[in-house]
């Protein structure tokens, strides 16, 4: 399905406020109260670009219509767009890489999520 007149709108703002929320209750649950205040500030800076990537992702194929991300842009990654095709790949492969691999160094990290944010970008212009 990809009429973004008939798909359920989400909004990303909302929603990640309510991961966010949900991390937080999480991190409560297992450490306390006292980490309460950082959890958010935690989930932003551990979690936002991965989380946002693919919804990212989710738009550009059809599957979710993220209003924030607009009509332009939704299921717009088909056979019919290779080079759209190839950046998912390569977005689909930093992603994996930070997923599987837990202990790279600090500079590889770093330059992995760079090129998560990049290839998220380009795919967006």
């Amino acid at each position: 399905m990809t009429s973004t007149d008939t798909m359920d709108r989400h909004s990303l703002y909302r929603q990640a406020w309510r991961e966010a929320e949900e991390y937080r209750d999480q991190l409560i649950g297992r450490l306390g109260r006292k980490f309460e205040d950082e959890a958010k500030t935690e989930w932003n800076r551990d979690h936002w670009w991965k989380w946002a990537a693919g919804r990212v992702i989710q738009h550009l194929l059809g599957e979710c219509y993220w209003i924030e991300l607009g009509p332009e842009k939704f299921a717009s990654i088909s056979k019919e767009t290779p080079e759209r095709l190839q950046m998912m790949e390569e977005l689909n492969d930093v992603q994996g890489k930070l997923i599987k691999d837990t202990l790279l160094a600090f500079e590889v990290k770093e330059e992995l999520q760079r090129q998560r944010a990049e290839l998220v970008n380009r795919l967006l212009d």
